[in-house]
């Protein structure tokens, strides 16, 4: 959204991170959204729902097969509970409330001093939830990790309602990540089924 782009610094730290783990990421910071482009396809910019999210989905994103998108938004609000999370995933991607997240209070919800290491542990979170780098209960609800410092940890029910994620370990780290058992989940063959690498 205009006004409200990523952190080279975070987009520096997402790629290196993933090529240690021999993934090979290309970035592109392209399609930025005016607040006309996105009124005229009936959201409104102020606070993203859901449905709203789906929307930008079907009218700007094209290659759902084959790239992760992550929109900035400038907030995002569940309507049902009135919560407004940090960031949340979808099956093309992820949506980064960037407001929140380079506020005071997104550094309270992840306990932290630095808006540079919110950002990653938003960011590397919600595109672990898009390429299914998760585990499921047996109820089928998202089963989530209790490794020390894992990425993916510790979401229950008292943070959801505060709209944050406790990843304990990670709220502290320069260099958030996965744990091993996490890093084994990633597939992108199968997440894809494309039988050739995307070359930009």
């Amino acid at each position: 959204m205009s006004g409200y782009d990523p952190s080279t610094t975070v987009i520096n730290y997402f790629v290196s991170y993933y090529l240690e783990l021999n993934i090979h990421v290309h970035v592109t910071v392209d399609d930025e959204l005016s607040w006309g482009q996105l009124a005229a396809i009936g959201v409104s910019p102020d606070s993203l729902t859901p449905y709203e999210c789906d929307l930008v989905e079907n009218n700007f994103h094209d290659n759902p097969a084959t790239h992760v998108y992550v929109f900035y938004a400038k907030a995002l609000r569940d309507p049902d509970t009135g919560v407004e999370p940090l960031g949340w995933a979808s099956e093309f991607g992820a949506f980064i409330n960037k407001e929140l997240v380079n506020s005071n209070e997104g550094l309270k919800v992840l306990w932290l001093t630095d808006r540079m290491r919110t950002e990653k542990v938003v960011l590397l979170h919600e595109v672990g939830h898009t390429l299914d780098v998760i585990t499921w209960t047996s109820e089928g609800e998202e089963d989530y990790c209790n490794k020390w410092g894992c990425i993916m940890a510790g979401a229950d029910v008292w943070w959801d309602i505060f709209g944050g994620i406790s990843q304990i370990a990670a709220f502290f780290s320069d260099t958030p990540h996965y744990c091993q058992d996490h890093v084994t989940l990633i597939n992108l063959r199968d997440k894809w089924s494309v039988a050739e690498s995307w070359i930009p």
